[in-house]
């Protein structure tokens, strides 16, 4: 047995963009590199007081509809960003928000200047990277059947480093990025992230603060949506090798008598199988 260190694993489908300084072009050999690119980090303090808040918005009810976690953090009325809630399973819309994620903060790193610099953008990122992390290494702790989890994952990063290995760029060149990932994608879910990240980039121009809050919130539900919902032999492994941020919020959501929006009595029902 290990004991958690107070960290966090991140990954990104974006990581083969910063592993030079100088613009690049990404030779066919990255199709086939093995998946390693994953980094630990202490998890932000920004990130559990997020998390933390967004468990009390919930009055004790767990939401499992993308649509209802967005919503929350919507203006009233303002639905333009529901349309990728929508999915065959959770990873397909954590991959999309993740894309998007991504995209934002490819956009706002080409300005120095800009005074954003938030405890919104903190967490916003990290659980991004975090929820990508266990997408690719251990899609046990996630709701979704692990060979279409996995299948999905793979079929995603071959297209997105397909991509990226027929064009020339800057790591934050955001509209050479955006110009070739849009051109030429194939995968839906690969197609979709990058819409949704255009998307929120042109809204941040005028408010950018208030996108990268409506992301920190996003993140901030789903990771709580997922928490109840792994395999409980995996949360037993994540917990002897010295515990994942999604096994603790598992532990502090069974304690507290709280589950998806099923309800808490079915939730425990489940847990106990």
């Amino acid at each position: 047995m290990k004991h958690w260190d107070d960290k966090m694993n991140q990954s990104s489908l974006f990581q083969l963009l910063h592993q030079k300084k100088t613009p690049v072009v990404l030779p066919k050999r990255l199709l086939r590199l093995p998946d390693q690119q994953k980094k630990n980090v202490k998890v932000p303090r920004a990130v559990k007081v997020a998390i933390v808040e967004s468990l009390k918005r919930s009055n004790g009810v767990i939401q499992t509809n993308y649509s209802d976690i967005l919503r929350r953090g919507m203006p009233d009325g303002d639905n333009k960003f529901l349309w990728a809630c929508s999915g065959e399973g959770t990873v397909d819309i954590i991959l999309i928000w993740h894309i998007a994620t991504a995209i934002v903060e490819i956009r706002y790193s080409q300005q120095p200047q800009s005074p954003v610099s938030s405890d919104n953008k903190i967490v916003a990122t990290h659980l991004s990277q975090y929820c990508a992390y266990l997408v690719a290494y251990v899609p046990g702790l996630l709701p979704d059947d692990d060979p279409w989890c996995k299948k999905l994952y793979k079929a995603v990063k071959e297209d997105f480093t397909r991509v990226l290995a027929g064009g020339t760029m800057s790591p934050t060149e955001y509209e050479q990025l955006v110009a070739l990932l849009t051109d030429r994608s194939e995968h839906e879910v690969l197609k979709k992230g990058v819409r949704l990240g255009k998307q929120l980039a042109t809204e941040s121009e005028q408010e950018e603060e208030m996108v990268w809050r409506l992301l920190a919130e996003f993140w901030s539900a789903l990771i709580l949506s997922v928490a109840p919902s792994g395999r409980l032999d995996e949360h037993a492994e994540a917990i002897a090798r010295g515990g994942e941020l999604v096994t603790l919020l598992w532990a502090l959501l069974l304690h507290a008598g709280t589950g998806p929006s099923a309800g808490p009595a079915c939730w425990s029902a489940q847990v106990r199988v």
